[in-house]
C-alpha cells in the first residue's frame, strides 16, 4: 500500500514539475512575442516619421495645396496618437521612444512652419451675423464691393484650424446670401480641436428665414458635421470625418462621397 502511494507521490511531483516548466516556456514566448512586437510597431512609427519628413521637405519647396496640407496633418495626428500610446505602455524602451518623440516634435514644426506661409485660417470661424460675415470675409482676403473677388485676384481653398459654426438666419436678401455661399464654398478641410463642436451649419428656421447653405469644398474634417435647418445644406464632396454626423433636417439626404464616419444621427422630422 504504501509503495503504492509512493508511485502516485512521484508521478504527481513529476506532472507538476513538467507544468511549471511548461508555464515558464509559455511564459518566455510570450515575452518574446511581446517584444518581438514592440520592436515592429516602433520600427513601422520610425518609418512613417521618416516619410512624413520626407513629405514635408517636397512640399516646402513647392506650392502646399489646402488637400496636400490636410493629408499631412492628418498624418500627424494619427503619428501622435499611437505615441501617446506607446508612452502609456510598457513595454517599450524610454530611451527608444524619447528620440522618436524628439523626431516627431521635429515634424510638428516643420507642419507648423508650413502653415504659417499656407491658406490656414488658425481660429474658430462663426457667422451669425452680418457684422461677423464682414470680418471673415477680411480673413479670407475678399472684397465684397468687387464681386466678392480675391483682393488679390487668386482662388484659394482654406484649412480652417478650429471649429466652424454657421447660423444663416441673419441673410435678409439674396446678395448677402451669396456672399456667405462664397465664404462657405472656399473652406475645404476643418481640423477641429479636441472636444470642439467640428462643423455646425444652421440654413435657418423656415424656407423664408435664412438660405439653402453650400460647402462646395469641404471634403474633410477632423471633429464632427451638424446640419440643421429648414432650408437645404450641401455638403456634396465630404468624403470623411473623424466624428458624428448629425442631420436635424428634412429633404433628400446624399452623402455620394462619405466613405468614413463615426456615429450617425438623423432626425430628418
Amino acid at each position: 500500500m504504501k509503495k503504492g502511494l509512493l508511485g502516485v507521490l512521484v508521478v504527481a511531483l513529476t506532472v507538476v514539475g513538467c507544468q511549471n516548466y511548461d508555464d515558464q516556456f509559455d511564459e518566455l514566448n510570450d515575452k518574446i512575442l511581446s517584444l518581438s512586437q514592440s520592436i515592429s510597431e516602433l520600427d513601422g512609427i520610425r518609418t512613417q516619421v521618416t516619410a512624413l519628413g520626407t513629405k514635408l521637405d517636397q512640399l516646402a519647396s513647392t506650392s502646399a495645396s489646402a488637400s496636400d496640407l490636410t493629408a499631412v496633418m492628418t498624418e500627424v495626428a494619427a503619428l501622435t496618437a499611437s505615441m501617446d500610446a506607446i508612452k502609456a505602455a510598457t513595454d517599450y524602451g524610454q530611451e527608444e521612444v524619447d528620440d522618436l518623440e524628439a523626431e516627431i516634435d521635429e515634424i510638428k514644426s516643420a507642419l507648423d512652419e508650413l502653415l504659417k506661409q499656407a491658406a490656414v485660417i488658425q481660429q474658430d470661424i462663426v457667422i451669425t451675423s452680418a457684422a461677423q460675415l464682414e470680418y471673415v470675409e477680411s480673413l479670407m482676403a475678399l472684397d465684397p464691393a468687387n464681386d466678392n473677388s480675391y483682393v488679390e485676384g487668386e482662388t484659394r481653398e482654406y484649412i480652417v484650424s478650429g471649429n466652424v459654426t454657421v447660423d444663416a438666419e441673419f441673410v435678409e436678401d439674396a446678395a448677402m446670401g451669396a456672399r456667405l455661399n462664397n465664404v462657405m464654398s472656399r473652406i475645404a478641410s476643418v481640423i477641429a480641436p479636441d472636444g470642439g463642436s467640428g462643423v455646425t451649419l444652421d440654413s435657418g428656421s423656415s424656407a423664408t428665414s435664412g438660405i439653402a447653405l453650400t460647402m462646395s469644398s469641404m471634403a474633410f474634417v477632423q471633429g464632427a458635421v451638424t446640419l440643421t435647418g429648414a432650408n437645404a445644406v450641401g455638403v456634396d464632396k465630404l468624403a470623411a470625418l473623424t466624428a458624428t454626423l448629425t442631420i436635424n433636417q428634412g429633404g433628400d439626404l446624399v452623402f455620394s462621397a462619405l466613405n468614413q464616419v463615426g456615429n450617425v444621427r438623423i432626425n430628418s422630422g
